[in-house]
């Protein structure tokens, strides 16, 4: 599971863990309702096969 939190730039990164590897990424957006939406919509995966 994914998790969102604002970092002291004011972007989210996407948080999650795969195996036991922690991944973060920017998602490139301030907006917290953007950030939830691509939480939804399975950021976490596209992530992990390296399309973020």
């Amino acid at each position: 599971m994914a998790s969102l939190q604002q970092d002291p730039s004011g972007v989210f990164p996407i948080c999650f863990r795969y195996g036991k590897q922690r991944f973060k990424r920017p998602l490139q957006t301030t907006d917290h309702r953007k950030a939830a939406s691509a939480n939804r919509n399975g950021v976490e995966a596209s992530a992990v096969h390296g399309e973020l």
